[in-house]
């Protein structure tokens, strides 16, 4: 942060002395969209990775003959090729599921039960019964589905109540108040 707030003065940044008395208030002066404001993090990150000279690295004689700059990209590329690498192959749907939120989720008779809203598997029946609390993930921008997340594994689960299909945990919760509205 402090790379692009110097750099972003009058544009919204907050500074330390946010909510004193007297202090303007930042959130008038912004004037930047998400997209800009994430173009600025990710030049942020590529100049971190780039152009910042790491002085202190302990280089081996190996990388000084290879002439390995020291600049992170250069050390990571490196490093990546060397045997006995240890990264973990991962694929794309994995890597957003651990990305993801999580909460903990609750077995019923009636289903899983996660964020107020009912799921189903009609693999985990005999769970349903025995009831107990699990982990899970869910995406809060669609409660179409969740993923029960056990044994470093994720099993999907679909949304029972399909009047609630496609929205958003609150778009879901707006609704769910105006029925109670009625109600009462």
């Amino acid at each position: 942060q402090n790379l692009y707030k110097p750099h972003l003065k009058g544009k919204g940044v907050i500074n330390p002395d946010f909510q004193e008395r007297g202090a303007k208030d930042y959130r008038k002066e912004a004037c930047l969209t998400m997209t800009e404001f994430e173009k600025i993090i990710i030049k942020c990150i590529l100049h971190y990775n780039t152009k910042r000279l790491i002085e202190n690295f302990p280089y081996t004689e190996d990388m000084i003959s290879k002439k390995v700059k020291p600049y992170a990209n250069c050390i990571w590329n490196y490093a990546v090729n060397q045997a006995g690498a240890n990264l973990i192959p991962i694929d794309y749907d994995t890597l957003i599921l651990t990305l993801l939120p999580r909460t903990n989720g609750r077995f019923t008779r009636k289903g899983l039960i996660v964020n107020g809203l009912r799921y189903k598997n009609d693999n985990y029946t005999e769970r349903y019964l025995k009831g107990g609390t699990c982990t899970v993930t869910y995406n809060p921008e669609d409660v179409t589905t969740v993923w029960l997340f056990e044994k470093q594994e994720y099993t999907e689960f679909s949304l029972i109540e399909h009047c609630f299909k496609g929205e958003s945990i609150s778009d879901v919760e707006n609704i769910k108040a105006k029925q109670k509205a009625l109600i009462f």
